[in-house]
């Protein structure tokens, strides 16, 4: 006996509404793992500030610093530390919240004034050791340029820091310059895909942070003042 066309119906629209159903949830599931967690450690947590002779006891002097130079480019960080191999803090690092709190134990030496970081829930995991890769955070809004990995034996032993603190100062994070009008700054040029947009903080030189639109595909990077509509970078990528 053939099946209705009443009951053919029925069923094709139940099997599309189970698979619209599964597309949706998958769709949740990417962007629940792609959702950026803010971690904020306050002053009253603060449990240690290292310095040097600190840190080369802290590993019987089998240490090594890397410190910024004028060359570099900012006098500020000039005769600050941007890379310390070996043990940096005297607590254990096992999760992300740990790995933001071991920066307040160098931020004399590196220079770190804040302590607003996001981390990619995808670290990357070595045999013997963890990586964090962190994000400094200016009033939700991403730091470019603001970044620290901490590495750790898996056991939570600090091994390894480097990165660059940018002291934002008073920064006016509310746009003056829409983000269809910063388009706009660069629309006569040709792109390939569409430019996703957010806001960023900028070092453009020292004494010089502004806030950006970010726009940015699979091509290229653009950045425009987001007070001022200027164009002030624009960067061709090369995904490999």
């Amino acid at each position: 006996m053939k099946p209705s066309v009443k009951f053919l119906k029925v069923k094709v629209f139940l099997f599309s509404f189970i698979f619209l159903l599964i597309t949706a949830l998958i769709v949740f599931i990417i962007i629940q793992n792609n959702k950026f967690e803010i971690i904020y450690i306050p002053i009253s947590e603060f449990y240690e500030s290292l310095n040097i002779e600190d840190i080369m006891k802290l590993n019987n002097n089998d240490v090594s610093f890397d410190y910024y130079r004028r060359i570099d480019g900012n006098s500020q960080r000039e005769g600050l530390i941007r890379e310390i191999k070996g043990m940096f803090t005297t607590n254990i690092i096992l999760t992300p919240e740990d790995a933001v709190r071991s920066l307040t134990s160098v931020r004399d030496i590196m220079g770190i004034g804040s302590f607003s970081y996001t981390y990619n829930d995808g670290n990357v995991n070595h045999i013997h050791l963890n990586m964090f890769y962190l994000q400094q955070m200016y009033e939700n809004i991403e730091v470019l340029n603001g970044q620290f990995q901490v590495y750790a034996t898996n056991e939570g032993v600090p091994h390894r820091i480097l990165g660059t603190y940018v002291n934002v100062g008073n920064l006016n994070t509310s746009p003056t310059v829409s983000s269809w009008k910063a388009r706009r700054t660069f629309e006569s040029i040709k792109y390939e895909g569409r430019l996703k947009a957010k806001l960023v903080i900028y070092e453009v030189g020292e004494d010089d942070i502004r806030l950006c639109w970010h726009f940015e595909n699979f091509h290229r990077m653009i950045l425009v003042d987001a007070h001022s509509g200027d164009l002030l970078l624009e960067r061709k990528l090369n995904w490999v």
